[in-house]
């Protein structure tokens, strides 16, 4: 059993039943291993948690990096990293990671380097839209973004892991906005969306 199969199955349980509910005795016991090998590979919970996240985290910002380097226009970056942040928030529950900051410091931080990652990222692909003449005039980027990161938080905590609709609702949600700040005389987005989301769709 290698430490990488722990993590995924751990993952799994933790987002199904929590993270106060499955315990490391649990883990064990499910994957017929002894508590001694488990403990081999993580020394305690905290670990095993803090792992899973930040292999999480290393997974999201690497995927995140290839959209940065392809030859998409800027908004279309930003289509493709909101799908990418979607991916990442069904793999991870929310629940999950904000029960798990709470719990331990050093995953609290790890949660802030995330949001920290999103914001820089989505900063960068919009001030590039911006000197392409991409956006609308008069956009404050640094507000629009401080309002996607509270919106986003009230919808992955509140709607997301709980509604059968999600990716549907996720549509809805998240992309009128960016629509909205579109400069519709440069740049028609809704022959990329709709590519990107059959694509998303036919994968996910």
């Amino acid at each position: 059993m290698t430490k990488s199969e722990i993590r995924t199955f751990a993952l799994s349980q933790f987002s199904r039943y929590g993270l106060e509910s499955v315990s490391m005795d649990d883990i064990a016991h499910e994957l017929k291993i002894s508590k001694k090998t488990l403990y081999e590979h993580f020394s305690s919970k905290e670990q095993l948690v803090f792992e899973i996240l930040d292999c999480c985290r290393e997974d999201w910002e690497a995927n995140s990096l290839t959209i940065k380097r392809n030859g998409e226009n800027p908004i279309q970056k930003v289509f493709s990293f909101y799908l990418l942040h979607y991916a990442f928030i069904k793999k991870v529950s929310p629940d999950f990671i904000n029960r798990s900051g709470k719990r331990y410091k050093d995953i609290s931080r790890l949660i802030k380097q995330g949001r920290f990652f999103f914001r820089d990222t989505m900063q960068a692909f919009l001030t590039a839209a911006r000197k392409k003449g991409l956006l609308r005039k008069g956009l404050n980027i640094q507000t629009f973004l401080e309002t996607e990161i509270i919106l986003f938080d009230h919808f992955i905590t509140q709607i997301l892991p709980h509604d059968p609709r999600s990716f549907e609702l996720y549509q809805y949600f998240a992309f009128p906005r960016i629509l909205g700040i579109i400069n519709p005389e440069k740049y028609d987005p809704e022959p990329d969306l709709s590519n990107l989301l059959e694509n998303f769709d036919k994968v996910g």
